[in-house]
């Protein structure tokens, strides 16, 4: 299994019609957002104005999931649904969707030749658990506290709030193991490339 850390301080954030955004991680690694020529795309956003509108992404599989706050998701002609914390709703990009609420949100964006989730998990300080790669792409984002990965490496790799672990899976099943340093908030991203 290969990985890529990305700590926060490596980190980008730019600005967008209802507030910024800072992006994770786009694969593969010489695509660009704006030219929306990615396989997948993960991201954090403030969305810093009571009401916003969603950037138009034709093609582009949208998965959102609240970190902070609470938004209603209004996508024209479909449906609305209302966001609380680590609750998530899947939306086609070319929706025409406004957003009303202030909120710290997660974005996972696929192309047609991904699919992928998210969830959000809470771990109590010292608690471990063991975790099976089963997809071909792992993304861990700790969103607060301190995190140990161990098995990955020779020396446990820790995470500090706001660093990111990019993990792609060759042929076999991987295991590795995490351990809560503190009280952690952790969004898992899995992706499967087609």
């Amino acid at each position: 299994m290969t990985f890529e850390i990305i700590r926060k301080s490596e980190l980008t954030t730019t600005t967008w019609s209802g507030g910024s955004t800072t992006q994770l991680a786009i694969y593969p690694k010489q695509a660009s957002y704006a030219a929306r020529n990615f396989v997948f795309r993960i991201s954090t956003a403030k969305v810093e104005d009571q009401t916003s509108e969603f950037t138009s992404l034709p093609g582009i599989s949208r998965v959102i999931m609240i970190l902070e706050g609470e938004i209603v998701l209004n996508h024209e002609n479909e449906y609305s649904k209302n966001l609380k914390k680590f609750e998530t709703d899947f939306f086609k990009g070319e929706w025409k969707t406004t957003g009303i609420g202030k909120v710290i949100d997660f974005n996972l964006m696929t192309s047609d030749k991904a699919v992928g989730s998210i969830e959000g998990i809470f771990l109590q300080k010292k608690y471990t658990i063991d975790f099976e790669v089963s997809n071909q792409v792992l993304g861990l984002y700790l969103h607060k506290g301190s995190l140990s990965i161990n098995n990955l490496n020779d020396e446990p790799i820790n995470l500090e709030e706001g660093d990111f672990i990019l993990l792609f899976k060759e042929v076999n099943q991987a295991i590795f193991n995490l351990k809560a340093i503190e009280n952690c908030e952790l969004i898992i991203t899995k992706i499967d490339i087609q």
